[in-house]
């Protein structure tokens, strides 16, 4: 009886996890009630909504417009708020946001998600006062622990400094265990999803178990997919970091110009911040004299990273191998891998042929990590790049497409020449083709090809003259189309009025039959009348004589 009481109890229990785990992924996501930040801050319910503990210093939200207020608590002047608590995942349903700015300027400020997702916040300004952007815009020090932020859409263009996580960290900033997916974060310079930049050289920066997921970087230049720029005198301690199809969108496509860098550089390496003679400089940089429109200032600055860029010091620009002119500002480091991973498992990815009204694209390649590659001339024979306009092929004035159309052709006749037609792309304009001359026919030509068709009648047979069918001839090339046959003479005489002389050709006419009808009388004449008669009024042939060739004629007229 025990172990079927124990039974039972295990499957309540059993029942009751499984329950309680249905519950847990079903739980929806606490969304905004408000459409303004304000609105949703004044609506949120202490107690409720969020619950303050630790004599005011910790806020847990339990609700999206508890956020809004603990974001409001910890921005008041002399607030003591150091630590955020997620306590459900929220959606902000992209309202505008205000940034954290913790006032607490000599303490660690936390954001703990406590495992729990942020769902479309957006904090965007306009103009470049506040500096720095994102759910916290700066601090001295800070932890964000334990986060999943996705369809964050962040920035503004007239930022240096913007993230999805942190804008700007002065003295030490520590993230863990941080997803950021299917985001956007737009900034002029220093953009990254997790990091803006660390704005002091002595700053402590830790990376630990970072995931940043198919996330849109917009920015001109020190952009990353990480962090934007990060100085070399930092200390940099990361782990378990990765970045997955990540995209880099120039801020101002049809201004700045970028270039892919693949060079040693040439420096004195003697302080920090410098990159070191004969290390590999490789990653997209954006050329600062063509990008402003002038002619000095020949430098590169750090583009795109796929990680981050490290900045050296204004001192220190280094000079690259084999470009004259130019040197790489600030010993800028473009950051494309933390390991020393060899790319050799490739997936193709087919191009496009450049039209004469559209652009191409070229091929490309994918390495199993996620980095995209060109193929071609360089060092390993690959190259990798992260901005796709390198890809894109220029306007091909001589590749046009199948659609097209002819003007000027004439059909060639059996006496007269024609023209083929000038052949022109119907997409651009352009003559593909030059027409030639088309040779008369002649008298092969088809019977459509003949300009000038006269018809020869047909003639019928007599008894003792031929006939012929109706012909067909050219009058220009004298071609007989349709050739004249002759019908022989039928032989066949008839007397239909009984003279004993042939209707046709007045010969006597002989019968061989013995009938009344061929007899040339009085009687015979009547016999003929009485059945030509009767034949009218009954509509059916009526005669005493087997020989139909007397009747022909008669019974012709009867209709």
């Amino acid at each position: 009886m025990k172990k079927v009481v124990s039974v039972f109890l295990c499957v309540l229990m059993v029942f009751g996890m499984m329950s309680t785990m249905a519950a847990a992924e079903d739980t929806p996501f606490s969304l905004v009630t408000g459409t303004s930040f304000s609105e949703c801050l004044n609506a949120a319910v202490e107690g409720t909504d969020y619950i303050l503990s630790d004599e005011g210093a910790t806020v847990t939200v339990n609700t999206a417009d508890g956020y809004c207020k603990a974001v409001s608590l910890a921005n008041a002047s002399g607030s003591i708020v150091t630590k955020i608590v997620l306590n459900a995942d929220i959606d902000m349903n992209l309202i505008a946001l205000t940034s954290i700015r913790p006032q607490q300027k000599t303490k660690m400020f936390t954001l703990d998600g406590n495992g729990h997702t942020i769902r479309q916040p957006s904090v965007t300004v306009a103009s470049n006062s506040p500096f720095y952007c994102g759910l916290i815009a700066t601090a001295n020090y800070v932890t964000v622990k334990d986060l999943t932020v996705e369809d964050a859409v962040m920035g503004s263009p007239y930022i240096n400094g913007s993230a999805v996580i942190l804008g700007n960290v002065v003295v030490k900033a520590v993230f863990e265990n941080i997803t950021v997916k299917n985001s956007k974060v737009t900034g002029y310079g220093k953009v990254g999803m997790i990091l803006g930049l660390n704005n002091d050289t002595s700053a402590d920066l830790t990376f630990r178990n970072i995931n940043a997921e198919n996330n849109t970087v917009v920015g001109t230049y020190n952009a990353g997919g990480i962090a934007g720029l990060i100085k070399r005198a930092a200390k940099l301690d990361y782990s378990n970091v990765t970045v997955v199809n990540d995209t880099f969108v120039p801020l101002y496509p049809e201004r700045d110009v970028y270039v892919t860098l693949d060079v040693t550089v040439t420096c004195d390496g003697s302080a920090a911040s410098c990159i070191g003679s004969g290390e590999r400089v490789h990653g997209l940089y954006r050329d600062y004299a063509k990008s402003q429109g002038i002619d000095y200032n020949y430098y590169y600055f750090g583009g795109y990273g796929r990680y981050w860029v490290i900045y050296g010091a204004t001192a220190h620009d280094c000079s690259a191998d084999g470009i004259t002119g130019y040197e790489i500002a600030n010993s800028e480091l473009v950051v494309n891998s933390l390991d020393e991973h060899e790319h050799k498992d490739f997936t193709l990815v087919p191009g496009t042929a450049a039209t004469c009204v559209s652009q191409g694209a070229s091929d490309y390649y994918v390495c199993d990590c996620g980095v995209k590659l060109l193929k071609g001339d360089y060092p390993g024979g690959y190259m990798e790049f992260w901005d796709e306009s390198v890809l894109t092929l220029p306007v091909n004035p001589d590749n046009h497409t199948d659609n097209t159309r002819t003007e000027g052709y004439k059909a060639a006749t059996c006496s007269q020449s024609g023209y083929s037609g000038d052949v022109y792309c119907e997409d651009c304009g352009a003559l593909e083709e030059t027409g030639a001359e088309l040779p008369a026919l002649g008298t092969e030509a088809p019977e459509s090809a003949h300009s000038a068709v006269a018809v020869i009648p047909a003639v019928d047979p007599t008894c003792d003259k031929p006939g012929s069918t109706e012909g067909i001839i050219c009058e220009d090339c004298g071609a007989v189309i349709t050739p004249v046959e002759v019908i022989p003479a039928t032989g066949i005489h008839t007397d239909t009025d009984g003279d004993g002389k042939c209707d046709e050709c007045g010969a006597d006419y002989v019968s061989d039959c013995s009938c009344i009808c061929h007899r040339n009388n009085i009687f015979s004449k009547v016999v003929r009348y009485l059945c030509t008669l009767l034949s009218k009024i009954l509509h059916k042939r009526i005669t005493c004589c087997p020989d139909m060739k007397f009747w022909n004629g008669e019974i012709k007229d009867l209709t």
